[in-house]
């Protein structure tokens, strides 16, 4: 299957992508997601609506619904050890092709699963270390190093990421919290929604909800495996 071919048949299961995805072997997902251009993305949890811009790394992390992931980012890096002899992967990685046949290689564990929640906004040029859990509806400043958890609805910037201020008011981020509006698919939807104003906005998704014009995002999950230039594609349920 030629570029082309290969990039319709991931977009009828779901996945959009402008080159062919960036994925080392598999990605689990819930469509439609998209993977923009050059970038990375190692055992993955991504969900509805989704998607991750050009040149960014994504490493053992999961991701919610709506969220957004900017350019030049760097999701679960690497992490060397810092309380061994020395930080270089030499003892625990071939990196130089020089070791022997019957080395004896440490272990060492690279990557540290990352959580992404729904509606998170990473801006450009931002690095979330490994461990890292980002909650519902943050927002990750341009350029910041997040090293810890970051409470739901908080904007954090800086390296290391510090909370600049809550997104909302309280009253506000309670009623977003018990009312989860990523269940539901509102890209689809006709049905007229006040974006600017977040109680009014869900206060329209339940009226919607209630009228049968909006409807949850399916619960299904697929994975699609890459081997070299070959794709396979498995439903989850």
């Amino acid at each position: 299957m030629d570029t082309q071919h290969t990039l319709e048949w991931c977009r009828q299961r779901g996945l959009l992508s402008d080159t062919l995805p960036p994925i080392t072997g598999s990605l689990d997902f819930t469509p439609t997601i998209r993977l923009m251009r050059a970038g990375s993305v190692i055992a993955c949890q991504i969900d509805a609506y989704s998607y991750v811009s050009p040149q960014t790394a994504v490493n053992l992390t999961s991701v919610g619904r709506y969220a957004s992931i900017g350019a030049r980012c760097e999701i679960g890096p690497t992490q060397h050890p810092s309380d061994w002899l020395t930080t270089s992967p030499f003892p625990y990685q071939d990196v130089f092709s020089t070791a022997p046949a019957d080395a004896r290689l440490a272990t060492h564990n690279e990557l540290a699963p990352v959580t992404i929640g729904n509606d998170v906004w990473i801006g450009s040029a931002s690095a979330v270390m490994g461990g890292v859990t980002i909650g519902d509806g943050s927002i990750v400043a341009y350029g910041s190093v997040v090293t810890r958890d970051v409470e739901p609805y908080s904007v954090v910037g800086g390296a290391p990421a510090r909370l600049i201020r809550p997104r909302f008011k309280p009253a506000v981020i309670a009623r977003l919290m018990a009312e989860p509006w990523w269940r539901y698919d509102l890209v689809r939807t006709t049905h007229p929604i006040p974006w600017r104003d977040p109680m009014a906005a869900l206060d329209a998704i339940a009226e919607g909800v209630a009228a049968g014009a909006i409807h949850e995002v399916p619960a299904v999950r697929h994975r699609i495996t890459r081997k070299g230039t070959q794709f396979s594609f498995q439903k989850l349920g």
